[in-house]
Formats: C-alpha cells, structure tokens, sequence
C-alpha cells in the first residue's frame, strides 16, 4: 500500500510542484540590487595575479558583457536559458519550483529527441550538473551558461546521442542575486539534500527522484585567502580542486568508477589546459591548522548522489574573496573539467549504466546482519601542500596534517537490518523518505515479530559541525547514547515499512539510525518519547516480513 495521506511537508512539496508548472520558464520579481560590491575586493599582487593568465577560450554568457562589474542576474540568466531553448536541438526548458524570495528555479533538460521519453530510456544516461548551489560563488553557475551555449555548437550536440544533461545553473537563486553563500532563511542549501527544509533542496531533491542521473557534477569554488592567510601566511594555489563522493556505506566498487571513469579524464584535461588542480580541501578555521578534504557526511549533494549510486563530483574553482579577478579562467577552468567529464561518460556510456546498475542491485542484496557504520572519522595524515605567497606569488611548501575523506574509520557499526518500522503515527518521517526516493510501504496487518528497538540512554544538544565548522543554518541537533533491545512488539496496520533490499538502503540508514547527525531523530522529525524508546523498530530477518 502506498503513501495517501498528505502531511505538513509533503503538502510544502506539492505546494512547489504547482508553483512549478505555475511558472513555466518565467522569472519572478526578486531583490532589487545585487550586494556584491566590486570596491571592496581586495585585489591579488601583480605577482600572483600574474600566475593565473586569461584563457584563451572566451565565452559569451551575460556574466561577460562589456564593461561588466557584477555577475549575472537571475532575469538574465533566464532570458539567456529561454535564449538556449531556442538555439539546441533537443532542449526543454523547465521551472522546478521556486526559491524562498519568489525566484524560479530553472532546469535546461537536453537530449537527443528532446523529449521526457529519453529520460526513461534505459539504454540513455543522465548526467545532472548543479551551480551556485551557494550564492556567492558565481563561476560555477556562468560555467553552467558557457556548457549550455556550448551544447548549440555540433561538437557537443553529439554528446547527446547517447546522454541525456540536466542543466541548473543557480540552484540558490535568491543567495546569487544578492551574493550570500545561503538561502534567504539561513539554510545551506548543500547540507539540505537529506531533510530538505528548503524549497531549493526540494527542487534538487525532485529532480533525483524524477531522473535517477548516473552522472552529478556540482560546480562550487573555494576561498582563496582569508584564513589560509591567517593558518599558513599563504593563498590557495590550484585553479580546481576535485573530490569525488565520499562518506560511509559507499560501494568501493562505484570509488573505482568515480575515480577511473571521470576524475582521471578530468584530471588529463586541466594538465593539458595549463590549469592546476589538487583534492577537495577547506579548514575550520577554529580547529587549528588542520586541513580536511571534502565531508563526509551523508546530507551534501555530492555525496547524498553517491548514496543513489551516482558517479559524484565536487569541482572548485579559486573563486571566494576574489570578486571578478581571473573570473575568465576560473569559468574556464569549469567547463574544462566538466566538458571532460560528460566526454568520457558519453564515450563510455554503457559501463557507466551497466555498472551503475550493477552496483544499486548489490546494496539492496546485500544480507541483513552485514556491517552498517553509523558513525566515521576521517583518516588524519601528515602532507605537504603548496601555498602561495600573496606578496611575491612564490610558492610555500608546507607541512600540514591532512584529514583524508579516502581513508574512512568506521567509529560506529551496527548489523545492518532487514527494514525499519515506523509507527503509523510517523507521517512526517515516511513522507520526507518518499520524497529522497526511498521505497516505504504500509502494513496491510499487524505484524508480530521480534525486533530491535532503541532505548535513549544520554542525550544533549549541540551545534551541527562539519569540515568547515559549524554548520551554522542547521541549528541544533539531538545526539546522545542509545542501546539497541530485543523486543516482541505488535506493530499495527497502517505501520510504515523501509525495507533494506532497495537500491536506496544505505540513505534510508543514514536517515533512521538515530546516532546519525543527518538523521530524522538527530534533527527532530522523529521525536523522542516521554518513554525513552525511540518509536523505531529495526526487524532483522526478511522472512519475518510481509
């Protein structure tokens, strides 16, 4: 039996898909005036400026228009994407809801015929590139614009014989038109990819759910300076830094795709561009001098995608702090990696289905009782990285400790369960789970049989952190001990019911197991009980379900 009934969040979600067809390709009234502020940029030496030249390819997106001091608005993002509709063969253009302020949220859907059917045909993959997902990183979204320019020329029409892409370019439109990183509310729209709070995380969230890409690439760039400059005396030196995803649970044989199918071709090509390039790197600022690769933590878009069994990459350019200095290059540097990305996906389009698939059947085969980790830590090392000097643009070789994101520690495991069980009463919960994709069914009967339940030890409130710090949006979350106890409970008809053999387990695990700091109980969408036994049973034996 499925979902019938419509709660509080579903209703925001079909709220969103009304506004979406509501909208069509349309802009509407947003703020007034961008906040970027080209006066108060700090311009790099001539020394180090001199280190990153213009490219030679030149694009012709709005972000580029003579004289132009700002980035792109998002009225002329969507002139120019309605622009592109007109030019490629085989492009729709889409509104997938609207943000906070009013703002549609565009999609450029491209592929062969140019129809949905292309999207549902088994024997096409879909690559699924996302920009600006924080708004005050302008050159992966320009880039987005320079690739769908791009796609009218025969060179690139070609890939789409065999690939269907999916095109949104501001993924944060309210954030980019004033240059914040966040949503209007406060939220990082790239640590809402598992509680999708947000309507900008519920139109990304749709388009998983609706297209199943194969292929995700999110376009970001990296502070440059800053507390590099504090930490180190040095700015950042690579023009991109790439990570593939990364976080528990993950299937290595989909790492040796990521990292043989694109980030090598990827790799080849910004060599061969002149561009440099390291791994995906930040820093809380707060924690000392320790440098972390990308989270692992399973609510970014990255790796949420690598938990729906898609090839996954963060690309970044050198971009925060700088304003419009090498904002030629650092869009180049983007449609470099990229372009190189959907070439080696196109040519070798069906390993990438093939596998893909492969790998969603055997996480939903994989057999009740097998490791689950619920907790993980980096792996901490010693490196030596190269900063620059931002006086005389000379390099500064530096000895860092390195906290690894391709080395997990599992700090906590669990034998991984048949299915969970939630109480009918859990609506919220079910609902939210259907949305991300995850399977849930219904007990058409009661059901007795001997299950798992949590009993809550300890718990206590505090700040959600992740590589950078704290995640600031997110506000508190509830973490604490909780023992796992046998029980025989009656669960009544009308009980929602996640079983694990399905594609999606390892996101549903992330979500249910209650030390998760992603989780529905971390977060309060399941609450915790006067009782102290979380309203959760985890049933170990398929043979004991209906």
């Amino acid at each position: 039996m499925l979902l019938s009934r419509r709660s509080g969040f579903e209703a925001m979600l079909w709220t969103g898909l009304v506004l979406a067809g509501l909208l069509g390709s349309s802009a509407l009234t947003g703020p007034a005036q961008a906040q970027f502020d080209p006066r108060r940029v700090q311009p790099e030496a001539p020394a180090v400026a001199a280190r990153y030249p213009k490219p030679d390819a030149a694009y012709a997106t709005p972000g580029f228009a003579p004289g132009r001091e700002d980035f792109t608005r998002h009225a002329e993002m969507m002139a120019f994407l309605a622009q592109q509709q007109g030019l490629i063969k085989g492009a729709r253009l889409i509104t997938l809801g609207a943000s906070q302020k009013g703002l549609a949220i565009p999609a450029l859907m491209l592929s062969r015929q140019g129809n949905e059917a292309d999207f549902r045909d088994p024997a096409r993959a879909t690559a699924f590139l996302i920009g600006l997902q924080h708004g005050n990183e302008p050159a992966g979204g320009e880039a987005l614009l320079a690739i769908a320019q791009l796609f009218a020329t025969p060179a690139w029409q070609s890939l789409l014989d065999v690939l269907n892409v999916i095109i949104v370019p501001r993924a944060n439109p309210d954030g980019a038109e004033i240059f914040n990183r966040v949503t209007a509310n406060g939220i990082d729209v790239n640590r809402d990819h598992t509680l999708q709070r947000t309507p900008e995380g519920q139109a990304l969230g749709l388009v998983f759910r609706t297209y199943s890409p194969h292929l995700v690439i999110d376009a970001h760039e990296f502070t440059v300076g800053g507390r590099w400059v504090t930490a180190f005396g040095g700015v950042q030196r690579p023009d991109a830094m790439i990570q593939y995803a990364a976080t528990p649970n993950l299937s290595p044989a989909l790492n040796a795709l990521q990292d043989g199918l694109v980030r090598h071709p990827m790799l080849t090509a910004l060599d061969r561009a002149g561009l440099s390039h390291d791994w995906y790197h930040t820093m809380d600022a707060a924690a000392g001098k320790a440098v972390n690769m990308g989270g692992i933590g399973p609510d970014t878009g990255r790796n949420v995608a690598g938990l729906r069994n898609a090839v996954s990459f963060l690309v970044e350019t050198r971009g925060v702090g700088l304003g419009r200095q090498n904002f030629e290059r650092r869009v180049h540097t983007h449609v470099v990696a990229i372009e190189a990305a959907l070439r080696s996906a196109a040519a070798d389009a069906p390993a990438l289905l093939s596998r893909t698939r492969q790998i969603a059947a055997e996480i939903a085969a994989t057999p009740p009782g097998s490791p689950l980790t619920i907790r993980a830590a980096q792996t901490q090392e010693a490196r030596q990285m190269t900063f620059v000097n931002p006086a005389s643009g000379l390099d500064m070789p530096t000895e860092i400790v390195w906290r690894s994101s391709l080395a997990i520690q599992s700090v906590m495991t669990r034998p991984r369960p048949a299915a969970y069980i939630l109480p009918a009463s859990e609506t919220e919960a079910a609902t939210r789970l259907t949305a991300l994709g995850v399977a849930v069914t219904r007990l058409a009967n009661p059901l007795i049989v001997s299950a798992e339940h949590y009993r809550v030890l300890s718990i206590k409130e505090e700040a959600k952190a992740d590589v950078r710090g704290d995640d600031v949006g997110a506000g508190q979350i509830v973490t604490g001990e909780f023992a796992v106890e046998v029980a025989t409970p009656t669960m009544p008809a009308g009980s929602f019911v996640v079983r694990l053999d399905q594609p999606l387990a390892h996101l549903a695990a992330a979500i249910m197991e209650p030390e998760s700091p992603v989780g529905y109980v971390a977060n309060r969408v399941i609450a915790i009980p006067d009782s102290k036994i979380l309203p959760i049973w985890r049933v170990m034996s398929l043979a004991a379900l209906p």
